[in-house]
């Protein structure tokens, strides 16, 4: 009786198990405008109350408007950051901030050997 109380038990934990496995699976995007508004999309979720650069703005008192060239790759990850314009900004600042999006990653992966360049404005 207690054998098949703990295969259950056993059985259901596995299986609990798999579906948390599936959900964190990274989502495919193709097409380029997908994946450019997408990658938008999780710097503005960035941007915002709680997020990871308001934070770092927050506490490092980022003012400025920053232009970067942002290319993504691989799995969602950064590639490369290129400063296009600093307007009322500081250079260390300017760097802090480049630092941090080159080690932010997307959520979504995009397709083998492709890189995608978008343009992002960040407004502090």
């Amino acid at each position: 009786m207690e054998t098949k109380l703990k295969k259950i038990i056993t059985a259901i934990l596995l299986i609990a198990i798999s579906f948390q496995v599936s959900a964190q699976k990274k989502v495919l995007i193709s097409n380029q405008t997908d994946i450019i508004e997408a990658a938008v999309k999780v710097f503005d979720e960035s941007m915002k109350n709680e997020g990871g650069l308001f934070e770092l703005a927050k506490e490092f008192e980022f003012t400025g408007v920053y232009i970067f060239d942002i290319t993504i790759h691989k799995k969602g990850e950064v590639a490369s950051v290129f400063v296009v314009e600093n307007t009322e900004g500081t250079i260390p600042t300017q760097n802090r901030l480049k630092d941090f999006v080159m080690d932010m990653k997307m959520g979504f992966k995009i397709p083998k050997d492709k890189r995608y360049k978008f343009q992002y404005t960040f407004k502090f």
